[in-house]
């Protein structure tokens, strides 16, 4: 074990984590922190230092899932909650000072919301994402289960003047959106559980 999780150095890491030529580790933890999460750092000899403290509020709670990094060292994510409205969400950039910017709040409308995943990025600076809700609101995309809004969700670009563009909208037809559990997302790499309910890397 690298880490176990709890309070203020955030809760929840339901993402899996990066890693830099020096061998530290980062990540988000949609709990925790001052209560809507953190994205956080472990160094090589398991120290963590929380690098953003999310509100909840316009910078977006929640993140669950992963990050990615650029060669001057931003971070680039998705916050599931927060930005416009409750469970919205935003896409962000965390600098290497720990600088926050929300490079695009959702509308929870036709543009998506609720983004669970990671964002990619290209060699000209675009991020390529999805959501989990938003997009057709109407039909069969009008009640999805436990979402906390309606919609069948997006494929989405985000340029680097933060415009974002709806490549493609989920009709709940064609294949359904990430998959997801009750209490909370699932991805790819889960999260382990140790004995007194905090999860760990």
């Amino acid at each position: 074990m690298l880490y176990s999780f709890a309070g203020s150095g955030g809760e929840s890491p339901y993402a899996g984590v990066i890693r830099d030529a020096a061998g530290n580790l980062y990540g988000t933890a949609a709990s925790g922190g001052l209560g809507a999460g953190v994205v956080f750092k472990i160094d090589s000899a398991g120290t963590e230092t929380v690098l953003y403290n999310f509100t909840g509020g316009a910078d977006g709670g929640k993140p669950a899932a992963g990050l990615i990094r650029d060669s001057a060292g931003n971070l680039y994510g998705t916050a599931s909650a927060g930005g416009l409205c409750a469970d919205c969400g935003v896409v962000f950039k965390l600098d290497s000072a720990g600088n926050d910017t929300t490079l695009y709040s959702f509308t929870g409308g036709a543009d998506g919301g609720h983004p669970l995943a990671d964002v990619i990025r290209d060699s000209a600076g675009n991020l390529y994402g999805t959501t989990y809700n938003g997009g057709i609101l109407t039909g069969k995309c009008a009640t999805i289960g436990e979402s906390p809004m309606p919609g069948c969700g997006v494929v989405f670009k985000l340029d680097t003047a933060g415009t974002e563009t709806v490549l493609y909208t989920i009709t709940g037809g064609n294949g359904r959106r990430q998959s997801r559990r009750r209490g909370g997302p699932r991805f790819r790499g889960q999260y382990l559980r140790n004995r007194r309910g905090c999860r760990q890397v």
